[in-house]
């Protein structure tokens, strides 16, 4: 058991999901000025790597939003507590596992755009533009679900 805590295998696995739960409590507190760089800090470290990503936005979408578990109770819509508790814990994991899912698709193309070998061998200015370009990929996404999801709340209201 204690071999585990030693490898380096245990590392690679512990520190992008470490980094996720930094991020989700800067998320939902007011320490983000502290948690949040260094929690970008470890994903933008590890965004070539699929797993460092899944992991790092499981564990970031699974701790900000943890309120999805006060849906329960649902019983005043007939459900039973144990069906309650049920329906908050799978959409709390689906949406966990959509947030690893979004962020492995902004790895692998961020990984298209550029190679940690380009950061070391390339100037400064072709580095800077790639990862700008990367960074708007994140935000143009953040937009995106946005707007799907007030277009989500127009569909409710009509």
């Amino acid at each position: 058991m204690f071999k585990l805590f030693k490898t380096n295998k245990f590392l690679k696995y512990i520190t992008p999901v470490a980094g996720g739960i930094l991020g989700g409590i800067s998320i939902s507190s007011y320490l983000w000025i502290i948690f949040m760089p260094i929690s970008l800090s470890i994903l933008w470290s590890g965004f070539d790597r699929k797993y460092s990503n899944f992991l790092w936005g499981f564990s970031l979408i699974l701790i900000s939003h943890y309120w999805l578990l006060y849906l329960h109770p649902l019983t005043w819509l007939g459900f039973s507590w144990i069906t309650s508790i049920l329906i908050s814990n799978i959409i709390l994991i689906f949406c966990s596992l959509l947030g690893g899912f979004c962020v492995i698709l902004w790895g692998l193309v961020g990984s298209k755009i550029i190679s940690k070998n380009d950061i070391f061998s390339q100037k400064d200015s072709f580095v800077f533009m790639r990862v700008t370009l990367i960074s708007l990929l994140w935000a143009f996404g953040e937009v995106f679900y946005l707007k799907l999801l007030f277009f989500g709340l127009v569909l409710v209201k009509v």
